[in-house]
């Protein structure tokens, strides 16, 4: 009985210099932490005498009381020999100071260590983005870094961070051919919400605003809205944002003439042929994030209309980090054009899907009744795959027709044409018919719906006389899916799942 009592006395003492141990590594841990918990990033900015020009500016520029702050913030502190290394044209007012030693100061606490991807961008009070590794800020080796302090964490650099220009800014510096083509999309509005207020005009209650305020320049080739598969809509061309890196290509105007000598005959369009190719040159040269031209990817994809790029070192002339990415200047650049008859949604000319559910409503209620047209949710039984298909039956009309409009662009080259049209429904087959342009037109395409057919069927090749563009309604190009010239329904019946359309040269 007293040997269990014994071990239990033993085991309890253990515990107990346990215990005392860890006390005393904590408070051992505390004597070394302690002295820092205290102090705010200012003090120890100040105590540092290699910092002692870095702590001028931040009296001068009012970043002082900020460092003394309740706020956490990470600091880049540039030692006296790299701020004397600094160009005098870059902190010659008091404005471009404040520019500059904003630079070396967000608004986050960031330890090195916290950094688990390659690299992540940090917004400066300068509201431009640093680039920050475990072991570099914009490729500025750290001498020192991670010294944590009651309000953030202070690193010493010795280089100072200069304010970059972003990839937008860089553009319009150049005389490129580039810069001249998409200067041409920028245009000035009025912002109300940035303008003077003046006062009220007592016969109309408006508002009256100071001349001259309120206006802002944009350009509608950033502006560009596209949508991502899960329907979030973003401006992927808007090389000016600060909040996101990019990769963004400048061609050398021997590139950009080259381009524009392939690229002419797929955009055909009369007068506007020369403007149009223009943009379309160099309208996909954004990248998300950062790419390394000394490890490029096998493939990329562009930001706006994800074409299949293969970037080549070799081809880059220039390099230059901007605010919101890199730019590259290039000599060449290689993608896939995509007119070999092959579906891929990834090329520069791309392939046409027609989806049976997406009417052009303006012209189909001119046509029938809303109860002869409906869509349908079926399953494929071959794949066990989910669609939607498009079926009007039952109208009583010959020459009954139901118009799309084509998506996306269609060039002036020759396209395969194919459906999808099933029929499990009813025992009778029936023949339907495609037609572009206008109803009037010879049926391009004529075909039977086969029962219970699932499969993709080709209906032959067309060759299209112009550039049409679901962009601009006057060059959009009507498709029209048309019934046989009878009244019977049942024999009458149209059916759709897509029509597509493949670049074939």
């Amino acid at each position: 009985m007293n040997i269990p009592r014994l071990n239990l006395l033993l085991w309890l003492a253990c515990i107990g210099i346990l215990f005392s141990a860890c006390d005393k590594k904590w408070d051992e841990h505390n004597a070394v932490a302690d002295p820092l918990a205290g102090e705010t990033l200012l003090e120890e900015v100040a105590k540092n005498p290699d910092l002692s020009k870095f702590s001028e500016y931040l009296s001068k520029t009012g970043y002082d009381k900020l460092l003394a702050s309740s706020n956490t913030f990470t600091v880049w502190a540039p030692t006296n020999a790299a701020l004397q290394a600094v160009d005098p044209a870059l902190i010659d007012t008091d404005e471009d100071l404040k520019m500059f030693v904003g630079m070396h100061i967000a608004t986050q606490s960031l330890l090195t260590t916290s950094i688990q991807q390659p690299y992540v961008a940090v917004k400066t009070l300068s509201s431009k983005n640093v680039t920050l590794t475990k072991t570099t800020v914009d490729d500025i080796a750290l001498v020192s870094k991670d010294k944590y302090v009651a309000n953030g964490v202070l690193n010493v650099i010795g280089t100072a961070l200069v304010p970059k220009v972003n990839a937008w800014e860089y553009l319009v510096s150049t005389n490129t051919l580039q810069k001249q083509v998409l200067s041409q999309y920028t245009y000035t509005y009025r912002d109300l919400n940035k303008a003077v207020q003046t006062g009220v005009d007592p016969a109309t209650g408006e508002p009256v605003y100071e001349p001259g305020t309120g206006f802002v320049t944009s350009n509608s080739y950033r502006d560009a809205l596209f949508r991502d598969a899960n329907g979030m809509i973003s401006r992927r061309h808007d090389i000016n944002n600060e909040d996101s890196l990019f990769t963004y290509i400048v061609l050398t105007d021997a590139a950009f003439m080259a381009e524009k000598n392939k690229l002419e005959r797929y955009y055909a369009a009369g007068d506007s042929t020369d403007s149009i190719t223009n943009l379309n040159v160099v309208k996909d040269l954004v990248f998300h994030g950062l790419l390394n031209k000394d490890n490029f990817p096998q493939s990329v994809y562009s930001a706006g209309d994800s074409v299949r790029f293969h970037l080549k070192a070799d081809a880059v002339v220039e390099t230059h980090r901007v605010s919101n990415g890199i730019v590259y200047v290039m000599n060449s650049i290689d993608y896939d054009l995509g007119v070999n008859g092959v579906y891929d949604p990834y090329t520069k000319i791309k392939p046409i899907i027609i989806q049976g559910e997406n009417l052009a409503g303006d012209m189909n209620n001119l046509n029938a009744g809303d109860r002869a047209n409906r869509t349908r949710i079926r399953r494929n039984p071959n794949t066990q795959q989910i669609y939607t298909d498009f079926i009007s039956e039952n109208h009583g009309k010959a020459n009954y027709w139901i118009r799309y409009n084509a998506p996306g662009t269609v060039h002036p080259i020759k396209y395969k044409v194919y459906w999808v049209a099933v029929i499990d429904f009813q025992e009778a087959k029936f023949p339907m018919s495609i037609t572009f342009k206008n109803i009037n037109q010879p049926r391009a395409f004529t075909r039977e719906v086969e029962l219970d057919d699932y499969s993709e069927v080709e209906l032959g090749e067309y060759t299209f006389d112009k550039l049409y563009s679901s962009t601009t309604k006057s060059l959009q190009l009507p498709v029209f899916l048309m019934g046989p010239n009878i009244t019977t329904n049942g024999l009458n019946t149209l059916v759709l799942d897509y029509i597509k359309m493949v670049p074939v040269q």
